[in-house]
Order: C-alpha cells, then structure tokens, then sequence
C-alpha cells in the first residue's frame, strides 16, 4: 500500500503544547509545567513583595519530556 503525499504529510505532523515557564525570582531555576493546575502552587506560595513570573511558550512533547527535572530554586 503506497501512502499518498497528504498522509505522508499527516503523520509527519507534530502538535504543540502550551507549556508555563515560572521563575521564581531573582537567581532561583525557572520550572516548566505543562498544567496550569501545577503553576498555582507557585502562586499560592508566594507572599506580598515576592516577584513571581510567568512564561507561555509553545513546544512539542518531545521538546517537553527532553527538558531537565527541576531540581529546586
């Protein structure tokens, strides 16, 4: 069965995620979380005069899982 160009072109397809890049603040390790469920904990945590930042970046799951652990601030 030969595959067309359209469904050679399908499953060459990768989709995007939406990803959130927290910094902490000032010399902390930023975190990405792929779940806005998983950024409000940084929100909750944090007290007045903290600066708490927020990144959305796209990316595909493969760039996702590649990314390091977080390891802490």
């Amino acid at each position: 069965m030969k595959l067309t160009e359209l469904q050679k072109a399908r499953t060459d397809i990768k989709f995007n995620m939406k990803v959130f890049k927290v910094f902490p603040g000032k010399g902390l390790n930023p975190c990405c979380e792929d779940k806005i469920e998983n950024v409000i904990p940084w929100l909750e945590e944090s007290m007045p005069g903290d600066s708490l930042r927020i990144d959305i970046l796209e990316m595909t799951k493969e760039e996702y899982d590649a990314l390091p652990e977080y390891m802490g601030p």
